[in-house]
């Protein structure tokens, strides 16, 4: 290695050394850890929960706490655990309250959330909306209706897939296939009732066949999200 870059960097650790043991040194430190300090108090807010038909540490966890927005950022997130019990009632809820805004930050509207915890008992059964479904191959496609009936309540999921019957199904309409196999989920959402399955029929399969069969079959329902808070903004009078 070359004495002379030695020599030149010996010398910038020995300015390094010195000027952090100077009193210099202190200062600046001050000075920016005063500058952080008060940036910080012009970019603050507070939140907390309060009960309402819903009760803290009985359907939700009660928080409180400040929320720092730093230079560049817009919005945050407040998560507050929704809590399971045995009692049944269908709707209940609390407040989430931002006050006490830093110096430098304005309060605005809304500053008062309603949060309404709903019992996502009722997740309803799926169904197909026919047990039959007719085609010509010319269309190329067939839409097969799943509904949710008897209850929407929450998000549930349901696994599809094809099943060869007389019709065969296979990877695309170049491999001779009478369609396209599937498989799947359908995900509904809270409140959701009605989903499709598209099925790709292969028009060029087996021109002189009258007719052939193949089985869409629903399996393996799930369900989550038994106690769900929805937020509903209201504006603080």
């Amino acid at each position: 290695r070359p004495k002379a870059e030695e020599k030149i960097e010996d010398k910038a650790n020995k300015e390094d050394k010195a000027l952090a043991e100077s009193p210099e040194a202190e200062d600046i430190t001050a000075l920016i850890q005063d500058f952080q300090c008060t940036y910080a108090d012009s970019n603050y807010i507070h939140f907390s929960t309060r009960d309402g038909s819903a009760k803290k540490n009985l359907d939700y966890e009660p928080v409180s706490g400040v929320l720092e927005f730093k230079e560049g950022e817009t919005s945050k997130q407040i998560r507050i655990p929704i809590l399971h019990h045995e009692v049944e009632s269908r709707q209940e809820e609390f407040n989430v309250i931002l006050e006490n805004p830093s110096k430098e930050t304005d309060l605005g509207d809304p500053s008062i959330c309603t949060v309404t915890i709903l019992d996502m008992s009722n997740h309803g059964t799926i169904t197909v909306d026919s047990t039959r479904y007719h085609s010509d191959a010319n269309p190329g496609e067939i839409s097969i209706g799943v509904k949710r009936s008897g209850g929407s309540d929450g998000a549930v999921a349901i696994s599809y897939r094809t099943i060869d019957a007389t019709a065969i199904g296979g990877e695309s309409q170049n491999d001779g296939s009478d369609y396209i196999k599937l498989e799947g989920t359908l995900w509904f959402r809270h409140g959701e009732a009605a989903k499709t399955i598209d099925l790709v029929i292969n028009p060029n399969a087996h021109p002189n066949q009258d007719h052939s069969t193949l089985i869409v079959a629903l399996q393996r329902p799930l369900s989550r999200h038994t106690r769900r808070g929805m937020c509903h903004g209201h504006h603080h009078l």
